[in-house]
């Protein structure tokens, strides 16, 4: 049965108004900062001491690596993460061949100096490690949560991926051809379409338009020296930040630290130009007919901030009472009222190497696309005109609370490491 009239849509508009939020909430609440001090035995490897909030400790080793440790002793679980500076939008000549997510396919867990593929796996199993890692534009990052009593293995494991990976040629062949399942997946996925789609559409000069994939017309030409040289441009000590969240003392986590990775030497690191987005000065519309979509979904995506910027604040609020949960404006108005679309939700973008985009999107039937689209710009027109009040901050939905989440390692690692306050998982790729 033929799917008329399901479409992928993405529209840019120009601009919406200045929202009249107090730039206030940026300046928040200042934490009580203190400048830890470093056992005896660790100050000849760190170059300095970055101030942090009690129980933290945030040094520089150097070398140029950058350490932070938590400690949280509510349980006995550890998170370790090493983030590297390095993603689709740093690579250079390379670029559009998916080079930073072909890397994280065989550094994580494959060959090193120290371990082969299958012995790497075998100590990953016996401390009962959960291992993976994800690129994203910016950044590749690989980590193991596990106990307090295997926390030094798991840090020799990830040391061992991001310092002395081999590239094996067999690894490097078979992953390629992992990779290029995962685009013809893609192909099929109406979601990834729709995202890379608007991204295109929303960029025109940045790198950022360009899938972390990458194209299989330029992918499949990269070889095993290639590969190789860009990871040993880009994988270097200075261009890495390690985390240990959980149950360790810190100065004990930062000997390992150092006695793993403190004879690491700078590298030469050649600055990578990442062209700037000009102004959007017109409106952008583009639609394509996919057949395997089974509904119509739309984004809408208007230029907003970058992460410096304090207006990301209100913008975050915003697309709160906008879109985030049953009780938000969009929702109730074109969900619950009108039965117009199935779904709706709207989040503030604010990635820290480009200008963001507070961003809606939108699942329904096609023949309700104009009323909806239509209804939706009167729902943010009667805000503009009906100016939220303090009391009426309440009414997002409180979608799930993330105080579960952050009392976790793993989601204290994700949010003392330094982020692009990407949401949702578009801009990731595992």
């Amino acid at each position: 049965m033929r799917n008329s009239g399901h479409r992928i849509t993405g529209w840019l508009a120009l601009s919406l108004m200045v929202w009249p939020f107090s730039t206030a909430l940026s300046q928040g609440l200042e934490a009580d900062w203190r400048m830890p001090s470093l056992a005896p035995e660790s100050r000849k490897a760190v170059e300095r001491v970055l101030p942090t909030r009690p129980g933290d400790l945030f040094v520089q080793l150097k070398n140029g690596l950058t350490v932070l440790i938590r400690e949280i002793h509510s349980s006995k679980a550890v998170s370790t993460q090493v983030l590297v500076r390095t993603g689709s939008i740093h690579e250079d000549q390379y670029l559009n061949g998916g080079l930073s997510h072909y890397l994280e396919h065989i550094v994580s867990g494959g060959t090193t100096s120290r371990f082969r593929e299958d012995e790497a796996k075998d100590v990953l199993q016996s401390i009962g490690g959960a291992s993976n890692a994800y690129t994203s534009y910016d950044r590749t990052v690989y980590y193991i949560n596990t106990t307090s009593s295997h926390y030094k293995t798991a840090l020799t494991l990830l040391i061992s991926y991001v310092t002395e990976s081999t590239i094996d040629v067999e690894e490097f062949r078979r992953e390629k051809r992992v990779i290029q399942q995962e685009m013809k997946l893609r192909e099929n996925n109406p979601n990834s379409q729709l995202w890379e789609l608007f991204m295109k559409t929303a960029y025109e000069i940045h790198p950022i338009r360009h899938p972390i994939i990458g194209y299989e017309d330029v992918f499949v030409q990269i070889s095993r020296d290639q590969l190789y040289e860009y990871y040993r441009s880009r994988y270097s000590s200075q261009n890495m930040v390690l985390t240990i969240v959980g149950d360790v003392d810190a100065q004990e986590a930062l000997r390992e630290v150092i006695r793993l990775a403190g004879d690491l030497r700078r590298d030469f690191e050649k600055p990578i130009y990442v062209p700037p987005e000009p102004p959007q000065i017109g409106p952008r519309r583009v639609e394509r007919e996919f057949p395997a979509a089974r509904l119509t979904s739309t984004t809408i995506g208007v230029p907003s901030v970058s992460l410096k910027d304090p207006d990301l604040y209100p913008l975050d609020v915003l697309a709160i009472i906008l879109g985030r949960g049953r009780t938000s404006r969009l929702y109730k108005g074109l969900k619950d009222r009108e039965k117009l679309v199935l779904s709706v939700n709207t989040f503030n973008w604010t990635p820290s190497f480009a200008r963001g985009m507070f961003i809606i999107t939108a699942s329904l039937e096609g023949k309700n696309r104009k009323r909806a689209m239509e209804s939706l710009w009167e729902e943010i027109e009667d805000l503009q005109d009906r100016l939220v009040m303090r009391e009426g901050t309440g009414e997002g939905e409180k979608t799930g609370d993330s105080r579960s989440h952050l009392q976790q390692p793993g989601g204290q690692c994700d949010c003392i490491e330094p982020r692009n306050r990407l949401c949702c998982d578009r801009g990731s790729i595992l």
